[in-house]
């Protein structure tokens, strides 16, 4: 156990708010997003009004600065357009992260992304924009970086959109999906999110699944697209020469492990909230890459 990991440890240890941060996360995200549907039109909740709330709680509740919209340290910038960011970064020890080197990943941070789910996720684009998380996520995750992804919004979307049940107008809780790893799975699966990510609880055993980026799982159910090359493609362009002379080595496993999940399931309220935890599973070749680098 290195010295890094070993203070990362005694962090999480001394801080209650830190050890079970994914559910402190999770139920705070619930019941705002609860009360917003509840007291306003939802037409008003979206992935940048969930934003600043939920930067706010974290500031509170530890006492130390998020930074939203962080220039991602992995991933060459283009010159000009939309950065490429990640929605939210902070420091368990209180590095000022605004004023950190340009391209490092650093050490004790946590990393977050954020999606709103709605009727749109149904589209390969966004599966896409999902897949690039993860990717995102698992190229600055270390032995001690935390990285989490989030999915929230209303439940019947995330029912229809997201788990791919096609009987959420009955009620059904939808199909139960198990892990898909490589080329094969133990049950239909209905979407391409259930290929990466669990959507479900599950008593039998931990809920992490391993996305091979070489393989089946990351081709989408109808075969017609390969986001492993989408995301190649657009963060590897040719025409972009940065990118060509400094190309994103995209991990060749990334594992997802759903670490709280909260829906509406038996009761008035009608919004849902899954987080998963998400990191880069090296190979050897990998890991002696990255350090020749």
């Amino acid at each position: 156990m290195t010295n890094a990991l070993k203070r990362m440890m005694k962090t999480n240890e001394t801080n209650p708010f830190l050890k079970h941060f994914p559910v402190h996360l999770g139920e705070a995200i619930y019941s705002w997003l609860n009360y917003i549907s509840y007291t306003s039109d939802s037409n008003v909740l979206a992935e940048s009004s969930v934003r600043y709330p939920l930067a706010e709680f974290i500031e509170r509740r530890l006492q130390k600065p998020v930074t939203l919209e962080f220039n991602h340290p992995c991933v060459p910038q283009p010159p000009t357009g939309h950065k490429r960011c990640i929605d939210f970064v902070f420091s368990k020890i209180g590095e000022n992260i605004v004023n950190a080197k340009k391209n490092e990943i650093g050490e004790e941070r946590v990393y977050i992304e954020l999606k709103y789910v709605s009727k749109s996720y149904k589209d390969s684009n966004e599966i896409q924009r999902v897949f690039n998380d993860l990717v995102r996520l698992a190229l600055v995750s270390t032995e001690t970086n935390e990285c989490y992804f989030i999915l929230c919004g209303g439940n019947e979307d995330f029912c229809q959109f997201v788990k791919g049940s096609p009987e959420v107008e009955n009620g059904s809780d939808g199909p139960k999906l198990k892990q898909y790893i490589g080329n094969e799975t133990q049950e239909e699966i209905r979407s391409d999110y259930a290929k990466w990510l669990y959507l479900e609880k599950t008593e039998e055993n931990e809920a992490i699944m391993t996305i091979l980026t070489d393989s089946n799982s990351v081709k989408s159910i109808k075969g017609k697209k390969n986001y492993t090359k989408g995301f190649d493609k657009e963060y590897n362009h040719k025409k972009d020469k940065s990118r060509v002379k400094n190309p994103v080595k995209i991990p060749k496993t990334i594992c997802t492990e759903l670490v709280y999940i909260r829906d509406s399931s038996g009761v008035s309220r009608k919004m849902m909230v899954a987080i998963w935890k998400v990191w880069w599973a090296k190979s050897e070749e990998e890991n002696n890459d990255q350090k020749a680098t």
